[in-house]
């Protein structure tokens, strides 16, 4: 929120900066245009950010997350199942902010401090992970909500979600690709854009 509220501020007021004999720029048409886009673009990041975070926090964590990742796999790729979404989370939650971490100890110019870069590396891997993880959710929300027979079976895959680390399969739902429709990728667009 602060990062959108910073941007948006700050190219709201370089626009209301440019001197008025500069004429209609096209530095002014882009900030004019840019400040509604980026305001509705940081609105539903926020939005499904808080979506996730809650969603990790609920039993089963990250069900709704993993629900709608192996739908949208799923038709992409039948082969992919819950499991396979299940270990691939559990890899980005400890791999990203341990890489980060390794990383910054290793660029690390003071090495009697070493623990004070390997925390701060971590932070900023699991800052990271956060980040990818919505922008990995947000895509895949729009592919599977906008489409009814996707979205009921993201939401019997939800219901039928295990813990996260238990590494079962959720088969009673049909997760079959012949059920599947074509994806309305005309739609989702002017869904995305409609706001």
């Amino acid at each position: 929120v602060a990062i959108a509220m910073g941007a948006t501020t700050e190219i709201f007021f370089s626009l209301m900066a440019t001197p008025p004999d500069a004429g209609l720029s096209f530095g002014v048409v882009v900030a004019v245009v840019s400040v509604p886009l980026f305001l509705l673009a940081t609105a539903v990041y926020v939005d499904e950010c808080v979506d996730v975070g809650l969603d990790a926090a609920d039993r089963p964590c990250f069900g709704l997350w993993r629900a709608t990742i192996t739908v949208a796999m799923k038709s992409v790729n039948p082969k992919i199942h819950t499991d396979h979404v299940e270990k691939i989370l559990i890899c980005m939650i400890e791999g990203i902010p341990i890489i980060f971490a390794i990383i910054t100890i290793a660029m690390s110019t003071s090495l009697t401090y070493w623990y004070k870069d390997m925390f701060r590396g971590y932070c900023l891997g699991g800052l990271v992970f956060a980040l990818l993880a919505c922008v990995l959710y947000i895509g895949c929300h729009i592919f599977v909500g906008h489409n009814p027979k996707r979205d009921d079976l993201m939401a019997c895959t939800y219901h039928a979600m295990r813990p996260l680390g238990v590494f079962k399969r959720v088969v009673r739902c049909g997760l079959d690709q012949s059920e599947e429709s074509q994806p309305h990728w005309g739609r989702c667009v002017i869904y995305f854009f409609s706001g």
